[in-house]
């Protein structure tokens, strides 16, 4: 039993590891994302937003019963005294006196019901309450683009926090490599340093390039709690989770690219410019209304009402009916309508300039992502090259070392070289891939199906 409850507490206190491969972390991000959630709410908002307007179109129909009660009903006592009922001769004489009459008449009942029906249809506002609706169609239409605009940031998002776990881990195993060439590197020192072959400043250089090695070590190792604390944050994992991904950076192939192409491509293509077309469209319905206001309104209503009690005070239901039409026209309101107007066209001038800033904004992120990613293309290509090369100079400088021919210090700079160029590469493979996605991204193909396919297809 204490065996059992020891076990149960060193497990708790282990960190959970998470496996993930690409595509797995990519859709746990789609599912936790604030801001994709954030843009669905906005659109379920404009989605019954624009049913209501909808609504305004149709009959309203209204319902009302109201039933009161008095302690005493409403009437007016009635007393008439005994009057003298004289004869049809003359001379006339009283032949008798009539009943004296003292009574209570009701005019109400101690309860009474009223029920009514009113149906209230417009019949001409001229075109105010459909273009209402139209409004807010191209509002649900615009939430639904930003719903995807915000599911290609996310994406985009996830593919940055995998390239830098990825860098992160890569350098962490370079930085330990390098930290025990030059380990092994400082125990061959230490053994000639004794045997007389080289002298102490050779031995201190080479400590301190052991010291710097270990602070390297330290440094990626935090790099990659910060890589792996950012890929928790984005698949809703917590922050003390050990991911681990079960799939490396991707190869690329980046074939030559024509920037006009993409333009055109990215400008059919990206929903921000959607968004700003469709801003321009509201812009133009809200004028439109504008110009209606000086309209007059047309209504239809009709009312069905009944009473109990009838008009005779009966225990029964009365009925009655009422049908009109109702024309409403402000003549004066201080000039606000002409003020709306002018308004309005400001807006509509507006989401006009709007648009041109958007495409300029989307031509310069294609160029841009163009030359990042031809730019990322040749460094990494450089960076291969270079890394060879260190990595033969260093096996050159070990022979040549052990010959006498060069220095501790020359020995350990081609170390360092090794190192740097090591780590070059490590960073060229992950912009690479950074600068494949926000080229995508950038022309609206960022999906979630197919990150690192292609972008030849958009140049067919």
């Amino acid at each position: 039993m204490m065996f059992t409850l020891i076990l149960s507490i060193i497990l708790s206190l282990q960190p959970q590891i998470v496996i993930f491969d690409f595509d797995e972390f990519i859709w746990a991000g789609l599912d936790f994302s604030h801001e994709i959630n954030s843009a669905e709410i906005a659109e379920d908002i404009a989605r019954n937003s624009e049913a209501a307007a909808f609504g305004n179109m149709l009959p309203r129909i209204s319902f009302n019963f109201s039933y009161t009660k008095t302690d005493k009903p409403l009437g007016v006592g009635l007393s008439v005294p005994s009057l003298p009922v004289l004869s049809a001769v003359n001379p006339q004489e009283i032949i008798g006196f009539t009943p004296a009459i003292d009574t209570y008449l009701n005019l109400t009942k101690d309860d009474f019901k009223t029920a009514s029906i009113t149906l209230v249809q417009p019949l001409f506002w001229g075109g105010k309450i459909y273009k209402n609706y139209r409004i807010q169609n191209l509002v649900r239409q615009t939430a639904s683009e930003y719903t995807d605009i915000a599911q290609q940031n996310t994406v985009f998002q996830c593919v940055v926090a995998f390239a830098s776990y990825q860098r992160a881990k890569s350098l962490l195993a370079s930085a330990q490599s390098y930290e025990q060439a030059i380990a092994c590197h400082l125990r061959d020192v230490e053994n000639l340093y004794k045997s007389g072959v080289v002298i102490e400043n050779d031995l201190e250089k080479t400590r301190i390039y052991h010291q710097d090695a270990l602070l390297s070590i330290q440094a990626a190792e935090n790099a990659l709690k910060l890589a792996q604390m950012n890929v928790c944050r984005l698949s809703g994992l917590d922050m003390s989770t050990e991911i681990i991904f079960s799939d490396s950076l991707p190869e690329l192939s980046v074939p030559e690219l024509d920037q006009n192409r993409l333009v055109e491509y990215g400008m059919n293509n990206r929903n921000e410019l959607t968004v700003a077309e469709l801003n321009l469209s509201v812009a133009d319905e809200r004028k439109d209304i504008s110009f209606l206001r000086f309209v007059p309104d047309v209504t239809l209503f009709g009312t069905l009402r009944a009473n109990n009690p009838d008009f005779e005070l009966e225990d029964k239901w009365e009925t009655g009916w009422v049908l009109g039409v109702d024309l409403s026209y402000t003549l004066f309101e201080g000039f606000g309508r002409i003020a709306q107007v002018s308004a309005s066209s400001s807006s509509q001038a507006q989401a006009r300039e709007n648009i041109i800033v958007v495409c300029e904004m989307i031509e310069l992120e294609i160029r841009n992502g163009v030359l990042d990613l031809e730019l990322s293309k040749s460094k990494l290509s450089t960076t291969k090259e270079k890394y060879l090369s260190s990595l033969e100079y260093l096996e050159l400088s070990k022979l040549r070392f052990t010959s006498g021919v060069i220095t501790n210090s020359e020995l350990l700079d081609a170390y360092l070289l090794l190192s740097e160029a090591e780590t070059d590469l490590i960073s060229a493979k992950a912009d690479l891939v950074v600068s494949f996605a926000k080229l995508k991204a950038s022309l609206g193909t960022l999906y979630p199906s197919d990150v690192f396919s292609e972008i030849t297809e958009v140049n067919n």
